[in-house]
């Protein structure tokens, strides 16, 4: 049973559980107060527990502290540089080299897949009700088709790779998501990961050292990559997308915001940096309704391409009236049908760690189709028909 933060009977919760999103610094501070205020009025309002907390720290002995000890706040506030012009300045090196470092795993092929698959598992979760995908067998439906739904789309945009597998599935080494490489990154060796990310990373940041803070340069319009296309069109076309510059924006924006004191983060303007950024991207309109669920996810600016993003689910909606998988319904690949036939399988007769997380690490994000060891085991589910259909394309 869940349970929330502990209550006192004559008061609010004393560790409030919300905590804004993207905390930075300025929000950090924020938040502190107009969470503290609260509590510090309960207190004073509880006679009982006033008194409890006074005696406790009176008898507590007080720390001890050095004579000669100074701190920021100890410096003359008429000497202080104002915080306005000291977030104004461009990034140094040692802060692109930060944010190069921070940013770099998140925009590897592996973590990038992991993110949106576990939106497309919602989606299908969400939209498809049907008992296809109820117990383990169905679990490791969602797995298949949340992957042929990502693969789809990837290709649509040029971007995905023949030479990955099934992210999750632990049969084969190309499932092996910590080895993806972008297809156009072919020099890295697997000793040398991230180095292509972080390299790309640092090269648009010091190109917008050009730019004042928050300045904008808008960018060609470019719906896919081509599938022949070289390094450097794929690393331009990679550095153009929404969700790049958005989370490259937000992350500069909070670079800046940390050089600013703490006694002085009261003089900046009193918005967090993720507000600040989505302010700026409604003013410009680059910012979508749905991003303020989801965030920014997408990987075309509005007006590039009339193609649904993320893929449209009604062909797997049409599944909750099958009792069998059809690739004329969903066009399957072979190597999905060949997985879905696997699924089928007895458990005795799948691969040992057939979609199992590995041990240790059952609270770090799971891909679709994943289960702990001991939840995949399935001696309920009957087999369901797999239809293979004439003329499917590989991969």
């Amino acid at each position: 049973m869940k349970t929330g933060p502990p209550k006192r009977a004559d008061g609010p919760a004393l560790f409030p559980s919300v905590m804004p999103h993207y905390l930075d610094r300025v929000a950090l501070g924020r938040a502190l107060q107009e969470r503290a205020n609260p509590l510090l009025e309960a207190l004073a309002a509880n006679d009982a527990l006033h008194a409890h907390s006074l005696k406790r720290f009176e008898s507590d002995e007080p720390p001890q502290y050095d004579s000669d000890s100074s701190s920021e706040y100890d410096e003359d506030d008429s000497l202080s540089e104002d915080p306005n012009t000291i977030i104004e300045r461009p990034l140094d090196e040692d802060e692109i080299k930060r944010i190069a470092f921070a940013l770099g795993p998140q925009v590897s092929p592996g973590q990038l897949y992991l993110s949106e698959s576990k939106r497309e598992e919602k989606r299908i979760i969400d939209n498809c009700l049907g008992s296809v995908f109820h117990k383990p067998k169905g679990i490791r439906r969602i797995g298949i088709v949340a992957r042929h739904n990502m693969k789809k789309r990837w290709e649509k945009l040029g971007i995905w790779n023949p030479a990955w597998g099934f992210a999750g599935r632990n049969v084969q080494s190309n499932d092996n998501f910590y080895e993806w490489r972008w297809k156009w990154d072919k020099d890295n060796a697997a000793s040398d990961r991230h180095e292509w990310e972080e390299g790309i990373i640092k090269q648009m940041l010091i190109l917008r050292k050009n730019l004042s803070r928050g300045e904008h340069v808008p960018v060609e319009p470019q719906p896919s990559l081509a599938q022949d296309a070289t390094a450097s069109q794929a690393e331009s076309y990679f550095v153009s997308r929404p969700w790049f510059m958005f989370e490259l924006e937000f992350t500069e924006e909070k670079q800046r915001l940390s050089r600013v004191s703490f006694k002085d983060q009261h003089k900046l303007p009193q918005n967090s940096s993720i507000g600040q950024v989505i302010e700026r991207w409604k003013e410009r309109g680059d910012w979508r309704d749905e991003y303020d669920e989801e965030g920014v996810t997408s990987w075309r600016w509005r007006g590039e391409s009339p193609s649904p993003e993320p893929e449209d689910l009604t062909p797997i909606q049409n599944m909750d009236s099958f009792d069998s998988l059809d690739a004329t319904v969903i066009d399957f690949t072979p190597s999905e049908l060949d997985e879905l036939e696997t699924n089928e399988l007895p458990w005795e007769e799948q691969p040992e760690t057939y979609w199992v997380v590995s041990k240790g690490m059952e609270d770090t994000p799971a891909f679709p189709g994943q289960m702990p060891e001991g939840h995949s085991h399935d001696h309920h589910s009957d087999p369901m028909p797999i239809a293979r259909c004439i003329g499917t394309e590989t991969a």
